[in-house]
């Protein structure tokens, strides 16, 4: 897999996202990016399309001041995570591993308390992503028994 990376020069002009680049290896040397803030029970954010962890650049500090901790990571493909250059290395199963891989190196898995959600109330934010992003959120909705 050829994989390109955003260099992170190209961020210093975004003045209000004050957080630490942190990076997980998701796969061999693919480098997935994410925001790690606060202490407590774990909130994850999962961004939608074409967006990435500063969507929630001015939520994060007021769930960290609330005693949570916050996981925002970026997709790969998406932010401060890298590229892989071929558009079939895109694909449901890779997203779900690479997202799993994360969890697993921050130890989350424990920590986590996923509630099945209603499918009904999320359908007008899903509307606005593509199918592959509704489907990898509504895996770790829906799924909490295949987290490890």
């Amino acid at each position: 897999m050829k994989i390109l990376r955003t260099p992170e020069t190209a961020f210093n002009q975004i003045t209000d996202f004050p957080y630490r680049p942190r990076y997980c290896d998701v796969n061999e040397g693919l480098r997935m990016h994410y925001v790690d803030e606060g202490e407590g029970p774990v909130v994850l954010l999962l961004h939608g399309e074409p967006s990435w962890a500063y969507l929630y650049r001015k939520m994060i500090p007021g769930l960290v001041a609330a005693g949570l901790r916050v996981i925002a990571p970026d997709l790969i493909g998406f932010g401060k995570s890298d590229k892989p250059s071929e558009q079939s290395d895109y694909t449901y199963a890779k997203h779900i591993q690479w997202t799993q891989t994360l969890l697993d190196h921050l130890q989350l898995i424990q920590q986590l308390a996923l509630h099945r959600l209603h499918l009904q109330w999320f359908q007008p934010l899903f509307q606005r992503q593509h199918q592959w992003l509704q489907l990898h959120h509504c895996h770790w909705c829906y799924a909490p028994n295949l987290l490890r």
